[in-house]
């Protein structure tokens, strides 16, 4: 059995709880410029992107294998998957890239790493895939605080995010034996994880510096009610116009462009 007590610095090199989570996503890189996901740039596909809880680099290297050309940077508590994410895009030829292992919550910190290429970039795009609820501490406003810092370095990108809803046993009074939620919302119980339910995330919608541009839900079961409540979901958010950190407030490392393989 693991070591119940590691050190610090074993546990940042332990797995992500999210790591890998993109191979059994119902939404592909593909999905953005199809069934409705369009980026709001004229429909132009994304010129940089951001994976917040990168995990071992699945999803980015299959974005960059979408999109040639496309610029990316991972960020991920676990440092083996900052290890594995390079790996994965160094054996796929990928060299526009950088990944730093850092809580995603605090962006002030890893947004000093994203290289210049990045920042600059015409169409950037942040990806969240069910990451949220893993720093959320199951409370709203830390995800409206959340999204607020993060319109405040990167007031350009739209963001693409994935989530799981926490659906209350009574809610699931009718589709109890027809959904595995029940036991995967045990599982991140147990885990200490805050997972938000489907109300929650309204109201996160109407407080932050961001639009919903496209909706799409999956796998909904009936609340008592008789309102289908989605298990999952994935939004894409335009930011409102306005202010921002400028490009010139954070800094950037490695080589000059910011990509130091």
């Amino acid at each position: 059995m693991p070591d119940p007590s590691p050190s610090a610095r074993d546990r940042n090199r332990q797995p992500a709880r999210g790591e890998g989570h993109s191979r059994h996503l119902p939404f592909q890189p593909g999905d953005y410029d199809q069934h409705g996901f369009e980026p709001a740039a004229g429909g132009e596909p994304p010129t940089a992107l951001i994976d917040i809880g990168c995990g071992d680099g699945c999803f980015l290297a299959q974005a960059c294998e979408k999109w040639p050309g496309l610029i990316s940077f991972g960020v991920d508590l676990s440092e083996s998957a900052v290890e594995a994410t390079t790996r994965r895009l160094d054996a796929s030829g990928i060299t526009k890239f950088a990944a730093v292992a850092a809580n995603g919550f605090d962006i002030e910190f890893w947004s000093r790493q994203v290289p210049e290429a990045v920042r600059s970039s015409p169409r950037p795009v942040i990806s969240m895939w069910f990451v949220g609820h893993e720093f959320s501490q199951g409370k709203p406003e830390r995800i409206v605080e959340f999204f607020a810092e993060l319109y405040r370095y990167f007031p350009r990108a739209e963001v693409m995010l994935g989530e799981i809803n926490k659906i209350s046993p009574r809610d699931f009074a009718q589709d109890y034996e027809l959904s595995i939620m029940p036991e995967f919302l045990l599982f991140h119980e147990l885990s200490h994880q805050g997972v938000l339910s489907w109300q929650d995330w309204q109201t996160v919608l109407t407080e932050i510096p961001y639009e919903l541009m496209q909706e799409r839900r999956f796998d909904e079961v009936r609340s008592l009610s008789g309102a289908p409540i989605p298990a999952s979901f994935v939004w894409q958010l335009r930011p409102e116009r306005g202010g921002g950190v400028q490009n010139g407030q954070t800094e950037s490392t490695g080589s000059s462009d910011g990509f130091g393989h």
